[in-house]
């Protein structure tokens, strides 16, 4: 079976890299799968899941804010502000920052519209997560 060179990468490390047979997420214009000679493209991720399989096992992580891209070479790559192994992640302390992200966007704290849009994005994707997860 045919592979290409994949990687998952967050400002503060490499996640995954290696050869897959298919990556599977939904950017902002909606769900799709890369598969070995994928046309080039790029597209933003506000929150997805990502399903990497490989070998007939597939890993799957919770990424948030991020990038995909595609090139010529038929790299694949996704570079997110956070991604997490889906399995580590606990509903416990998503909703502990679902709180504490509610009492910010409520309360004002001197937020300028810019910055209460973008918890507001955070709170919607964690809800996400959130019911992915439970």
């Amino acid at each position: 079976m045919a592979t290409f060179p994949f990687s998952l990468r967050t400002p503060l490390a490499t996640i995954f890299e290696g050869e897959v047979d298919a990556v599977r997420l939904k950017t902002d214009l909606g769900r799709m799968e890369i598969l070995p000679d994928h046309a080039t493209l790029v597209g933003t991720i506000l929150y997805s899941r990502v399903y990497i399989r490989r070998g007939g096992r597939e890993d799957s992580y919770m990424i948030r804010q991020g990038a995909v891209s595609v090139d010529a070479q038929g790299v694949a790559r996704v570079t997110a502000l956070d991604a997490q192994e889906t399995k580590t992640i606990k509903a416990e302390s998503i909703q502990e920052y679902l709180v504490y992200l509610n009492k910010q966007i409520s309360g004002g704290n001197g937020l300028n519209d810019y910055q209460k849009n973008f918890l507001a994005e955070q709170r919607m994707a964690l809800q996400e997560s959130l019911s992915n997860i439970e």
